[in-house]
């Protein structure tokens, strides 16, 4: 009984972060602009643009399971869909909703809050396609594999996801440097950014590459945004 409580105080601690921190007033702002600050965000949004265009044949409704700003759901709008745009975050559903509203298709796209540990309202098959990209499984740890079943649970036709795994991992624990060599604007407002370029040279001095780290992951991400 006690294992089961720990464990249960485990799934919920996960969550109240993951609320915590995606829910910071300017969370939407800052992560609309990713891919003007990373060229490594712009070759991976890239790809899973071009996939999904690739997987929209007989696809009319689509959920979009942590949804972000939007970047996906609008494309999808723009493409015919009707989408859920679905996120943990009200930041960035209000950016989202800006958005979509700049590019027309804000009557295309339904907006909910919830978290993806909690898909009880949606019934088996609702959606042609799920796609959940980046990093909502990752952080619905140590519950992803529940998530995962949910995900295509409502699923009727295609799913495409993508999670951080263990190996996903290493180029940030074998790098010291991590994000600072993707960084495209080094005057860039985000603070994330600034804190990279200040810390560079303290990170290179101080790196110390731990295998054990890598061990203990579990799947999820090792560095924080």
């Amino acid at each position: 009984m006690v294992k089961q409580v720990n464990k249960n105080n485990i799934k919920d601690y996960s969550r109240k972060i993951s609320e915590r921190m995606w829910n910071l007033p300017d969370k939407g702002e800052l992560e609309s602009h990713r891919e003007e600050t990373y060229i490594d965000d712009i070759i991976q949004k890239s790809h899973i643009e071009r996939k999904l265009l690739d997987n929209l044949e007989g696809i009319s409704t689509v959920f979009d399971a942590g949804a972000g700003s939007g970047r996906f759901s609008i494309l999808l709008a723009k493409h015919g869909c009707r989408v859920t745009h679905f996120d943990i975050s009200q930041p960035m559903i209000d950016k989202a909703k800006e958005l979509a509203e700049q590019a027309g298709v804000i009557d295309r796209i339904s907006f909910v809050k919830g978290a993806l540990e909690d898909l009880n309202d949606y019934t088996d098959k609702s959606y042609d396609m799920v796609v959940s990209f980046d990093a909502p499984i990752s952080y619905t740890y140590p519950n992803q594999e529940h998530v995962i079943g949910e995900l295509v649970r409502i699923a009727k036709k295609r799913i495409i996801i993508s999670v951080t795994s263990r190996l996903g991992s290493l180029p940030y624990l074998a790098n010291p440097i991590q994000k600072n060599q993707f960084i495209l604007n080094e005057h860039s407002d985000d603070p994330f950014v600034q804190w990279c370029i200040s810390n560079r040279q303290n990170a290179i001095d101080s790196f110390h590459f731990e295998k054990g780290n890598l061990e203990k992951t579990d799947g999820r991400r090792t560095y924080g945004r």
